[in-house]
């Protein structure tokens, strides 16, 4: 029923039979406690009706619930990304820190031994995309190197990819500092270095904060690289439509500055 009434788009009624699965629960109907499938579904309802704060305070109830004593509702790094990825879509100047404290609070949640997981590589990489949609470059380049401490600390599952790379990147392209282009290009090579190769869609961000410029001498100059590592046989840098179009954009704008 409530995943009914999540999926119709009413969180409200949704919320309403979780807290009546909850309440009977904790007077003793041990068979009427909410799962963390109800407590999930009624999350992503009150994030996809764009209500980020209640969502996260479901999410909160949820790590109390289970830490009083309903273990069916285990929150998962699934809880804490589901909220983390609906900050990142609600924008704004807070985006980025409000994402950052749900991912916070399940470091907390783990210190405190409410949780038996640290945050995984959704987990962060939401975060930073929460950060690249503000945009704030450097505190998206703040937690992918909290990320890398955190790897290599023991949590295994929050080794860095090179999506993460392309998202903190991206964050530089959209920010207009003049300097987005040579930073990028900067992660790139870290992302090289540290993954062992890129790809198309590390690179087509790359040609893009060149392109918001007009740079089109070193956005050709990072296309060309690419296209030299394609050839060398890394496929997974084969030029596609979003690299071409991230090129012509360069090329664009690069002509709009000289007409101007």
């Amino acid at each position: 029923v409530i995943n009914g009434y999540a999926q119709a788009g009413d969180p409200e009624k949704a919320e309403a039979i979780l807290s009546h699965m909850q309440k009977a629960f904790n007077s003793g109907n041990l068979g009427c406690g909410p799962n963390n499938t109800c407590y999930s579904a009624v999350i992503n309802a009150h994030a996809t009706a764009g209500d980020t704060k209640k969502a996260q305070g479901i999410l909160e109830r949820m790590i109390n619930e289970y830490t009083m004593g309903n273990k069916n509702c285990k929150p998962s790094n699934h809880s804490f990304s589901s909220v983390i990825k609906a900050w990142s879509r609600a924008g704004g100047v807070n985006a980025g820190r409000e994402a950052e404290d749900v991912l916070n609070r399940m470091i907390q949640a783990h210190r405190e031994g409410q949780l038996d997981f640290l945050p995984d590589v959704v987990s962060y990489g939401a975060t930073i995309d929460a950060y690249a949609q503000v945009p704030d470059p450097e505190a998206a380049e703040r937690v992918l190197d909290r990320m890398f401490q955190d790897f290599e600390s023991g949590n295994k599952n929050c080794a860095p990819n090179i999506e993460c790379f392309s998202t903190v990147i991206k964050a530089h392209a959209r920010s207009g500092k003049r300097s987005a282009g040579q930073r990028a290009e900067e992660i790139l090579g870290d992302a090289k270095k540290l993954l062992g190769g890129a790809n198309v869609f590390i690179y087509s961000s790359v040609i893009d904060a060149f392109a918001v410029f007009g740079d089109i001498g070193n956005a050709a100059r990072v296309f060309n690289l690419m296209l030299e590592e394609y050839n060398q046989g890394n496929k997974n840098c084969k030029p596609d439509v979003t690299s071409y179009g991230a090129l012509l954009k360069s090329l664009a704008r690069s002509r709009k500055k000289r007409a101007g």
